[in-house]
């Protein structure tokens, strides 16, 4: 499938290619924060994030926190 029309099927389906890959790219951070100790700059690398910053930025975004704020909430919420 042509990249237009895909994206045309999306929009027309009320979604687009970016806020797909920005939910994944969340869901995904999500997961490895929560159930590894990998840094926060090696999640970037493997969510390709050309830098620490646009992740961290992004999933403040997302969030409404930093990556690490969650990360720490997260641990204090389940070790209750």
């Amino acid at each position: 499938m042509h990249p237009r029309t895909l994206n045309r099927r999306l929009l027309e389906a009320g979604s687009s290619f970016v806020a797909i890959r920005d939910e994944v790219r969340f869901r995904v951070a999500q997961e490895l924060l929560a159930l590894t100790d990998l840094p926060v700059g090696d999640i970037a690398s493997a969510l390709s994030f050309s830098a620490h910053s646009n992740f961290v930025r992004a999933f403040r975004r997302w969030a409404g926190v930093t990556p690490t704020v969650w990360r720490s909430s997260i641990m204090s919420a389940t070790a209750l």
